[in-house]
């Protein structure tokens, strides 16, 4: 009975503390590891960054005294610009750590003419969004699938250039910064709610062309769903007309051609 229901050393009160013991120096000695790693890499940063430091001072000094003296007379001078600035500082290791001990470097020049010609960029590449007679424009098998891919399309471009002009103010310092006048984006946008307009066009001739069609076709031969499509397009293409003439501020020419269509219908 003894030996059944002795306590093992174990099981033992002591025998539970030294585990506890030896789990707790475990995870010490886990923690101590991962802080010594985490202190070689710091250090091993910091020597890249002085190196960095040291390889790139002639060339960020350079760099530095060009950004003090750009005035740029265009948005295409920012882009380039902005170009010059990546490429430059592109083998930095850590672009801020670098910078900061760098006497006079004009950051709010850089951050300047990195939003502007982020903007721009952005804006350009709107141009392509509704773009039909582009490169990347792949038009649709049926009547229908193309309106509904420019219906598409139209509401893409209207919500990306609408959050760009809620963020125009704040833009506006930026340009400031580089001496560009705060409306040099209008022309910009005006050319991007263009594409907007081309595509009601695009839209209404295609429903006009579908009328023609039907017009010299043979009735008996025209199924009651192709007249209906070629209905749909058009009350699509109106539609749109309205919207581009609205977001458009009114452009007389989409005004016109809406015309042109109720009259034919």
């Amino acid at each position: 009975e003894y030996m059944t229901s002795k306590v093992s050393s174990s099981d033992s009160p002591r025998g539970k503390s030294a585990r506890r013991l030896g789990g707790a120096q475990s995870s010490n000695a886990a923690s101590m590891a991962g802080i010594l790693d985490e202190i070689k890499n710091r250090s091993s940063h910091q020597k890249h960054v002085a190196a960095d430091r040291i390889t790139y001072k002639d060339m960020l000094q350079t760099l530095g005294r060009e950004l003090c003296l750009f005035a740029p007379t265009s948005l295409d001078d920012v882009a380039e610009k902005a170009i010059r600035i990546e490429s430059a500082l592109l083998p930095l290791c850590d672009e801020v750590q670098v910078l900061k001990e760098l006497a006079e470097w004009p950051q709010h020049t850089v951050d300047a003419v990195r939003e502007v010609a982020a903007r721009l960029k952005l804006l350009r590449r709107l141009d392509t969004v509704l773009n039909l007679q582009g490169t990347t424009w792949v038009a649709k098998e049926s009547m229908v699938e193309e309106v509904n891919q420019v219906l598409a399309k139209y509401s893409e471009l209207t919500l990306e250039i609408e959050e760009l002009l809620t963020t125009e103010n704040a833009h506006k310092s930026k340009l400031k910064q580089l001496n560009l006048p705060s409306d040099i984006f209008a022309a910009e946008i005006h050319r991007a709610k263009l594409c907007a307009l081309s595509a009601a066009k695009y839209v209404m001739r295609m429903g006009l062309t579908a009328v023609t069609r039907l017009e010299s076709a043979d009735p008996l031969l025209v199924s009651s769903s192709a007249r209906k499509q070629v209905v749909w397009v058009l009350e699509n293409g109106m539609g749109l007309a309205v919207k581009c003439h609205q977001f458009t501020a009114g452009v007389c020419v989409c005004v016109c051609v809406c015309v042109c269509v109720c009259v034919c219908v």
